[in-house]
């Protein structure tokens, strides 16, 4: 962690060095905004009908930037601050970009698209008040990421898409859209998904997907994804020095997705713009293996002096520490086989205030404690729009969050509620304040809750 101060006591080490692999896990993990998987829409306007730029109409490009400053209460080991910024810039080209689908030929059907990202700032805040989890979805490695280069064709009602080239697992995989609404890392987009090598955004690799829509509203995906840490862009997550740096192997993911429009009475007969998500019922298995050469073989194999073994009450964090400290007594997170199950249900519901409410509930088990070091991940929440007569396309948000450990950890579980709402100032720019609470930070009954407030700014260009 860059920035983050040592530990106040041996007691709370141990929370400190799951604190530095959760980061260098999470270097996989970037919202993908509320992009729709099955259609070529943007998720804003983009560049050229914002009237910036005069593309051609085969052409659309799009720029976002999010801002998330967050401040320390209370609680855990310190108080502290960060700030972390995330630009995001995507580049789609298709004959059927400006045209109803309705009237596609063959050719509409294909799309070619780049994204990249930037991220700058501290994001060792997680760290410095000895939580497990980055208290923020931008808290990633200060670099550049390219993070998706796709030729792609969209499947029609009853045939068959195909997506080629280098991606990430989501938007098309373990992304449930009501969980994009939040500012901490396990609360947002991918169920907490947290195995060493998968290719969370923005870490990309070699993939090929594959769709078939039954319906309008269903649809089944299966991907297969290369595991190969020299053959990606931003490493997984896994950090060069780490023993699953060489890390290589193969993932499946094989999902249903099935949605359906919400009634949403109050909000159409106000004629505003709906902000929240369809209902939703999305479930998925996924399966991998992989391998990875002992550290001491590849350090040997480079021609370099394998590491003495430091006492371990002097040690220093370790950047991998769930593999770095493996022993008989306590195997760790290894690579290997691995496999688990996810689930998500998105409820539109009628309130008798409010223009718009949705009521989510998902979870992801793990049935490979050595290869996973998340168990079980459960999360809820509440999104409800136009709650004040005089803003409708305001959102106010709740989200609650429980990551169990894997056994092999020796740890017991890390909670999160999140308080935000969601302030819309125009088609580009809104403003979310939140407030944070990350029970049992570190996972170990140790340190008391941490309380946080923050702010998450967002332009769509």
């Amino acid at each position: 962690w860059r920035g983050a101060p040592p530990p106040a006591a041996h007691a709370c080490r141990p929370s400190a060095k799951i604190a530095a692999w959760a980061v260098a896990v999470h270097r996989q993990r970037l919202a993908s905004g509320l992009r729709a998987p099955d259609g070529w829409s943007s998720r804003v306007a983009g560049l050229a009908l914002a009237g910036l730029l005069p593309l051609p109409s085969w052409m659309d490009v799009s720029l976002e930037y999010t801002g998330q400053p967050l401040l320390s209460l209370g609680g855990g080991l310190s108080k502290t601050s960060s700030w972390v910024q995330l630009a995001e810039l995507e580049l789609k080209l298709s004959t059927g970009l400006n045209k109803e689908e309705a009237h596609w030929t063959e050719l509409d059907r294909w799309k070619l698209t780049a994204v990249g990202s930037q991220v700058w700032g501290d994001a060792g805040m997680a760290a410095a008040v000895g939580a497990i989890f980055p208290l923020q979805w931008t808290a990633l490695d200060e670099q550049a990421y390219l993070t998706q280069l796709t030729v792609e064709r969209k499947a029609p009602v009853g045939g068959v898409g195909i997506k080629l080239g280098w991606m990430s697992l989501d938007p098309d995989m373990f992304l449930a859209p009501a969980y994009e609404f939040y500012v901490h890392s396990a609360l947002d987009a991918t169920y907490n998904l947290n195995v060493p090598g998968y290719p969370v955004s923005p870490s990309s690799g070699a993939a090929a997907l594959f769709t078939y829509k039954p319906s309008d509203n269903t649809t089944l995906r299966y991907g297969i994804y290369d595991i190969n840490k020299n053959l990606t862009f931003g490493g997984y997550g896994v950090p060069a020095e780490s023993p699953l740096s060489n890390l290589q192997g193969t993932l499946q993911v094989l999902q249903v997705q099935h949605r359906w429009p919400a009634a949403d009475r109050r909000l159409k007969q106000r004629q505003a713009n709906a902000q929240l998500p369809e209902g939703m019922l999305q479930i998925g298995g996924f399966l991998s293996g992989t391998k990875a050469t002992p550290l001491e073989l590849r350090l040997a194999s480079e021609g370099s002096a394998v590491p003495a073994q430091a006492d371990a009450e002097a040690a220093p964090v370790q950047p991998w520490p769930l593999t770095a400290l493996t022993s008989p007594a306590n195997p760790g997170i290894v690579a290997g086989p691995s496999q688990g199950a996810y689930a998500n249900l998105t409820l539109p519901i009628e309130l008798p205030f409010g223009l718009a409410h949705r009521l989510y509930g998902g979870m992801l088990t793990s049935f490979s404690p050595n290869t996973n070091p998340v168990a079980l991940y459960g999360q809820v929440g509440w999104l409800a729009q136009g709650l004040l007569p005089s803003r409708p396309q305001d959102v106010l948000v709740l989200g609650y969050g429980r990551s169990v450990f894997s056994s092999v950890l020796g740890l017991q579980d890390e909670s999160v509620l999140e308080l935000g709402y969601q302030i819309v100032l125009g088609p580009q720019l809104t403003l979310q304040p939140t407030l944070q609470w990350i029970f049992n930070p570190g996972g170990q009954g140790q340190l008391s809750t941490v309380s946080t407030a923050g702010l998450q700014i967002t332009l769509e260009f």
